[in-house]
């Protein structure tokens, strides 16, 4: 567990990787076999039959299995101020449901979902289009944007990915 410094009245509406409503979902368990924390609330890629990495710039669509969903019951970890999935240790991925994501740039309800493969800060982010070199992003099959949104804000995006 992280220890908490600071307070606040004004909380943020949700937190990455938050599962944003009781509608049916789906959730499959992934071992981490990158050598790196995956951040909650971002989008991973299959690796093998029982791992998880993080997306890679020659990511696609068939490999990307979800988003990595925060539960406070699985192991955590914090690498360099990012808390997630620790290496070689098992994670929540959402397949099926909508979970809030961050947004790369301003993103429109209804629209496709892409997930930023590019290797930066943003490597798993969603946005709203392909983009090209910083923001190259790889679609997601089966998944809209739920809600409008704003730049590096938290948008609920609804996936129907199948794991």
């Amino acid at each position: 567990m992280f220890n908490q410094t600071a307070y606040t009245i004004n909380h943020d509406k949700a937190i990455a990787g938050m599962v944003a409503d009781g509608e049916v979902n789906n959730t499959i368990s992934k071992v981490n076999k990158s050598a790196q924390v995956l951040q909650y609330g971002r989008f991973v890629a299959r690796a093998g039959d029982d791992g998880m990495n993080p997306l890679a710039a020659d990511t696609t669509s068939a490999n990307i299995l979800g988003v990595l969903r925060y539960e406070v019951n699985r192991a955590q970890g914090l690498q360099a101020n990012v808390a997630g999935v620790p290496s070689d240790r098992d994670g929540s991925v959402l397949t099926m449901g909508t979970v809030y994501v961050e947004a790369l740039a301003a993103v429109t309800a209804g629209t496709p979902v892409y997930a930023v493969v590019a290797q930066n800060a943003n490597t798993g982010k969603a946005a709203g289009a392909a983009g090209s070199a910083e923001t190259l992003a790889v679609a997601v099959s089966g998944a809209t944007f739920a809600e409008a949104g704003a730049a590096g804000k938290l948008v609920k995006v609804s996936l129907k990915v199948g794991g």
